[in-house]
């Protein structure tokens, strides 16, 4: 996984402020995130497979959502 795949994911995942937010769903320290992030540090393997994971968890979310019907609003 290069850095910009990293940002992009996380960014998805956890919004534009991702890297404290991705360091606590990893269990990692924010700093390791960070030095990923600025490629100062290989991104180890076992992180995409965990992105994908949450990734497919939050598809699965957010089609659970879009299959409920729409609210009729009542003036």
């Amino acid at each position: 996984m290069t850095p910009a795949a990293l940002d992009t994911v996380a960014t998805l995942l956890h919004g534009t402020r991702w890297k404290l937010a991705l360091a606590g769903a990893l269990e990692v320290d924010y700093r390791l995130v960070r030095r990923w992030a600025a490629g100062e540090r290989p991104i180890p393997g076992w992180v995409e497979p965990a992105l994908r994971i949450d990734l497919a968890d939050r598809v699965a979310e957010i089609r659970k959502f879009l299959a409920q019907p729409e609210p009729t609003t009542e003036q």
